[in-house]
């Protein structure tokens, strides 16, 4: 054998030292679960928070805009209602206009008679 090489030793019981020095305690495999889950569940209700003050302020826009609608679509009929009675007035305006050139047309003296 040359003398560079390092020599093998066995380890009695097949451990390392580094595994020797830092046993696992008993159930710390479910404290670790417990603690992650604890996190979770705190993050989850975070959140929660967050999306329930948003849908409130939320709902409160909808209201808001629901109230704009209504009062825009009463002013629509309104306006609907102003331009319905500006096209019957322009028929009448129309009608009495047919009538006067009708007049214009006919002659205002009688046939036969001169002025």
């Amino acid at each position: 054998m040359s003398a560079g090489r390092p020599r093998l030793e066995v380890v009695p019981g097949g451990a390392t030292p580094a595994e020797e020095s830092t046993p696992v305690p008993p159930g710390s495999h479910g404290t670790r679960w417990a603690v992650t889950l604890g996190i979770l569940l705190l993050v989850a209700l975070l959140g929660l928070g967050l999306q329930s003050q948003r849908a409130t302020r939320l709902a409160g826009e909808v209201e808001s805009l629901q109230a704009e609608l209504a009062g825009a679509e009463t002013e629509l009929l309104e306006a609907r209602g102003q331009l319905e009675a500006h096209r019957q007035h322009l028929d009448e305006v129309r009608g009495a206009v047919d009538r006067l050139q009708e007049l214009v047309r006919r002659s205002p003296v009688p046939p036969g008679e001169s002025l």
